[in-house]
């Protein structure tokens, strides 16, 4: 595919992205079973994403490719920031108070990390494979792996751990309400406790 038309391929993704991101959000929030259903099938449309930017070095793999992309991107990135939002606790936390700000904070900071590591990992398996007289398209065979790695690990953790329990995220959800309810009860006694101290102050 010539190089000046490779700005084509952007509406190529934006649009089933646009398209399927809100029908996507709102399949992954009737479960979490649902939630990691669509996660896992945005991993297989990078997988096969990559498989047409590396094997399929024509104008209609390069097409096929950018729609795949969008569609990863309408199933993974809301949904996965969706994830992240609801065990991340809202209210308070004993001898903590709020973290929602700092929880969030720290994500983006690994999340900046990991993907400058990644940029970095992508270029030398590129410059890899062009060495090896295949092209370039190491950057995509690892973005592959990468994806079926994540999709066994979100298998893995929802056989196994709490990525796949309803009361897990039930629980986060409630993260900060036994403090909360604490604080209301304490606020509810001092106002009782004042009102009882003016009703008698009036008698006097």
């Amino acid at each position: 595919m010539p190089a000046a038309a490779l700005p084509a391929l952007i509406p190529c993704m934006m649009v089933p992205q646009g398209i399927l991101a809100a029908p996507a959000g709102l399949l992954a929030k009737a479960s979490v079973r649902a939630r990691n259903r669509v996660l896992l099938g945005g991993m297989a449309a990078m997988v096969a994403a990559d498989a047409c930017f590396a094997f399929a070095p024509s104008p209609a793999g390069m097409v096929a490719g950018a729609l795949m992309l969008g569609i990863h991107m309408a199933a993974t990135h809301g949904v996965s920031l969706a994830m992240l939002a609801s065990y991340i606790p809202a209210g308070s936390l004993p001898g903590l108070g709020r973290i929602a700000g700092t929880a969030w904070s720290l994500t983006d900071l690994l999340l900046g990390v990991v993907l400058a590591a990644s940029n970095l990992l992508a270029g030398r398996l590129a410059d890899t494979t062009a060495a090896r007289g295949v092209g370039g398209i190491g950057c995509f065979l690892g973005g592959a792996a990468a994806a079926t790695l994540s999709a066994a690990a979100l298998l893995l953790f929802s056989a196994f751990g709490e990525l796949g329990l309803e009361d897990a995220l039930e629980t986060s959800n409630r993260g900060g309400a036994p403090a909360a309810a604490a604080a209301l009860d304490a606020q509810q006694q001092l106002q009782d406790g004042t009102g009882q101290e003016q009703a008698q102050f009036k008698t006097g």
